[in-house]
């Protein structure tokens, strides 16, 4: 039953429709996690423990394997983690808090929208890693406009003199 082929398939964590060609994160997973995020966001000192900070971390690390673009707005909380763990390296207790600052919480709470996307499902074709097969350099300035393609071919656009928005000479 293993090797059956199947339109849904649970892989690393994930549903894979294979005739929608989306992958979603599993509506318990996205319940939970996002019931954690906002425990913090609704706590008004806006403090967590360490060990949940990481835990948190991960889980949404986990998710910007197939968001790419939300990978950024994990960096402060990392970067704060990493600063206390640092710090408080010599105390054993993971029972210290730790305050999250304003733009860490708006972090957060975007980082509901893309759960929210998860759970909806997102394109296949956005994991897919490939090179380009053509690539070209331009640039525009006030006279025109010009670029090299990468097979070496050259082109450019010419502003007219009577142009209302051709630069001064």
């Amino acid at each position: 039953a293993e090797g059956t082929p199947d339109e849904l398939q649970i892989v690393l964590g994930w549903i894979i429709n294979t005739r929608l060609l989306i992958i979603c994160l599993p509506i318990d997973k996205f319940n939970t996690w996002t019931i954690d995020v906002r425990k913090i966001i609704d706590n008004s000192l806006h403090r967590i423990t360490e060990q949940d900070l990481a835990s948190l971390i991960g889980r949404l690390n986990h998710a910007a394997h197939v968001i790419p673009l939300s990978r950024p707005f994990l960096n402060r909380l990392c970067h704060h983690l990493q600063e206390f763990q640092q710090q408080n390296k010599r105390i054993a207790s993971r029972r210290l808090h730790l305050r999250l600052s304003y733009e860490e919480i708006e972090d957060l709470k975007l980082w509901l929208t893309f759960l929210k996307r998860a759970a909806e499902g997102l394109s296949l074709n956005g994991l897919v890693i490939q090179n380009s097969t053509r690539m070209t350099i331009s640039d525009s300035c006030p006279y025109g406009l010009g670029g090299v393609t990468s097979s070496g071919r050259a082109w450019r656009l010419k502003i007219t003199l009577a142009a209302p928005f051709r630069g001064k000479s």
